[in-house]
């Protein structure tokens, strides 16, 4: 492996007891891909998600991972304590190619998730996403996309418009977005990348060496 040396300096200092973090370091010595299963916050329901991992970091006590996230073909941050079994490398050694001018701290101010700056609107399959459904409140509407049979409106609330986007893009047809137009295009363009799925209608070797870091430097998440 190369960089060994840079590796062992960058490890932690700090004792890390989240179950996940043992696996997740392993892999970014070897530079390898990793997968597990991830809870979000609000109770919604475990995914499995694949990553190339970049480093982790450590914020007001919680250790996160950031890394490139293969099947939503984004930066994404996750908390440790929330990968509910243990993370399984995957790939061979040195496939995983970390940014060379990665800032971790800085990437990890720009993905921490911020207060609602846009609501959207959005009818839900009943019995569906019901996390989703909490996270807002009903609504009535008019004109297109009012009344769908089987299907329930709501106002929720959004930070970040493209990864709302591609949350809701991976429910499918169980969610149609109804407002606002541009959170609309973004599904639709998120749905026709993966090739596989009908966009929403509403008539309508070897990077560098992995980082960790403790906190101590500045705020980061």
């Amino acid at each position: 492996l190369a960089h060994t040396a840079e590796a062992e300096l960058l490890a932690p200092t700090s004792t890390a007891r989240v179950a996940a973090f043992e696996p997740l370091w392993q892999a970014l010595v070897d530079g390898r891909r990793v997968r597990f299963d991830y809870q979000r916050a609000g109770a919604q329901p475990v995914t499995r998600r694949q990553v190339e991992p970049w480093g982790i970091v450590s914020h007001k006590g919680n250790w996160y991972l950031i890394g490139h996230d293969i099947d939503r073909a984004d930066v994404r941050m996750f908390k440790l304590a929330r990968i509910v079994d243990e993370p399984v490398a995957d790939g061979p050694a040195g496939m995983v190619q970390v940014p060379e001018s990665l800032d971790l701290r800085a990437l990890a101010e720009r993905l921490e998730p911020g207060q609602p700056t846009g609501q959207a609107v959005l009818a839900i399959r009943v019995g569906r996403a019901p996390w989703l459904g909490r996270q807002g409140s009903p609504v009535t509407v008019e004109g297109p996309g009012a009344g769908l049979p089987g299907f329930e409106t709501y106002a929720v609330g959004f930070g970040a418009l493209d990864g709302f986007a591609t949350d809701l893009a991976a429910l499918g047809s169980d969610v149609l977005v109804l407002e606002p137009p541009e959170l609309r295009a973004l599904v639709r363009r998120h749905l026709a990348g993966v090739g596989g799925r009908t966009a929403q209608s509403v008539t309508s070797p070897g990077g560098r060496a992995p980082r960790a870091m403790d906190g101590t430097g500045g705020d980061e998440r």
